[in-house]
């Protein structure tokens, strides 16, 4: 059996982590694979920008920005690796 180079990903979703030094909302795009040597799901995000409020609007990063061609585009929208998508 051949090992796997690239895990298959699971849609992307959105995550808000609160930073309490700082009082920012962070949003990141969070998609999740299985490993299999350690049996267990894991984690890859990818930041997407941040919020002052829980509920305010996204304030997008710049490096989220260039490597989205619109980033207008709800992140939830892309598929896969942000990069990839373009």
């Amino acid at each position: 059996m051949e090992k796997q180079d690239c895990p298959k990903l699971s849609e992307p979703k959105i995550v808000d982590v609160y930073n309490k030094k700082q009082g920012y909302w962070y949003v990141y795009n969070d998609s999740a694979y299985w490993d299999p040597e350690k049996k267990q799901t894991r984690h890859t995000r990818k930041i997407v920008g941040k919020r002052l409020a829980k509920d305010g609007p996204i304030i997008y990063s710049n490096r989220y920005s260039s490597d989205v061609s619109d980033p207008q585009t709800p992140p939830w929208k892309l598929k896969g690796d942000v990069k990839n998508s373009v």
